[in-house]
């Protein structure tokens, strides 16, 4: 089964009122979406859907975790995500799936189903950290210790720094003034 498949809410089959619906996102969003250096997706997704007539309601919440390299070390480590948020489904004579600022998409009215793979996509992005690494335990990094090590001995940093002496005297007569 494609991703697309997976994360599927068939419209018709709900009447005005109050729903909830669940789906559990796992690797098959990473193969389809190709998201960089995530190697493995658990999170799940309860999503509480308000019908009505003219435009669906979806409170999206997303957790768990997703298995993602650390910008230090190099190594996976896993990652809790926790996010909330809201999408309002209108419906108009085509589909404009393209989510605006103020979360809102149009879908054709004839519509059947909503697809949130996209969706999910999205929220998942924004959850991972810019910068991603190692959480710290105890004020102590639980980076791969190895790779640090290998990484200071190759790094281009010094911590003495020669400079000509002649700017330093010329330093010395402009700091004097």
């Amino acid at each position: 089964m494609k991703a697309k498949d997976l994360y599927i809410i068939e419209i018709t089959k709900y009447k005005k009122g109050k729903h909830h619906i669940e789906f559990d996102i796992t690797n098959d969003l990473i193969e389809k979406y190709q998201i960089e250096n995530v190697n493995a997706v658990d999170v799940k997704a309860d999503v509480d859907m308000i019908v009505d007539p003219n435009f669906l309601q979806l409170e999206i919440s997303l957790n768990g975790t997703i298995n993602i390299q650390c910008g230090r070390c190099l190594d996976y480590y896993n990652h809790e995500i926790n996010h909330q948020t809201h999408l309002t489904v209108d419906f108009g004579d085509q589909t404009d799936d393209l989510t605006l600022i103020n979360t809102q998409i149009t879908i054709n009215k004839k519509e059947n189903n909503l697809i949130l793979d996209k969706h999910f996509y999205d929220y998942i992005s924004i959850s991972m950290p810019y910068k991603p690494a190692h959480p710290e335990e105890n004020g102590k990094s639980q980076c791969n210790p190895e790779m640090l090590e290998q990484l200071q001995k190759y790094s281009n940093n010094t911590t003495a720094k020669q400079t000509d002496p002649r700017w330093d005297k010329l330093k010395h007569i402009f700091n004097n003034n």
